[in-house]
């Protein structure tokens, strides 16, 4: 839902249903210091930290992540140019996710970092239905 309170102060609250997935046959990894950043026009609406979880070899989860936007100023051609998307019923948001992950191989531990960056394409709010999205991580 996206809400404006004037042309420049935004409201916004998305629900972005992630997927971690663990492509390693044999070794299970730890996900710590994870943190998720949503944008518009390249300008952050709202950002979430995440709760380190375990991730079993060949194992894949799904994550509920709740980005609530409360008052957010955004300069005013972003605004308009949000406000435009919203009235020809697709908005396109960018999502950028960065993780740590953390591999205990018996005696040997190491850990490297990995970045996500997901363009997704949405109708309007309320609804907001999904319409496409790309995605890329790489380390």
């Amino acid at each position: 839902m996206v809400h404006f309170d004037s042309t420049q102060y935004f409201n916004g609250d998305f629900t972005l249903l992630t997927n971690f997935s663990n492509p390693n046959r044999r070794i299970d990894i730890k996900l710590e210091s994870l943190d998720i950043v949503l944008l518009f026009s390249e300008r952050i609406i709202s950002s979430q930290s995440m709760k380190p979880f375990t991730q079993k070899a060949r194992k894949s989860r799904l994550q509920t992540v709740n980005l609530i936007s409360s008052l957010m100023f955004l300069p005013q051609d972003v605004s308009v140019k949000l406000q435009r998307q919203v009235q020809n019923n697709k908005v396109v948001y960018n999502v950028r996710g960065t993780f740590k992950v953390r591999v205990n191989l018996g005696l040997i531990h190491w850990s490297y970092w990995l970045h996500s960056r997901c363009q997704i394409e949405m109708t309007a709010p309320p609804t907001a239905v999904l319409i496409s999205r790309q995605c890329i991580t790489k380390r």
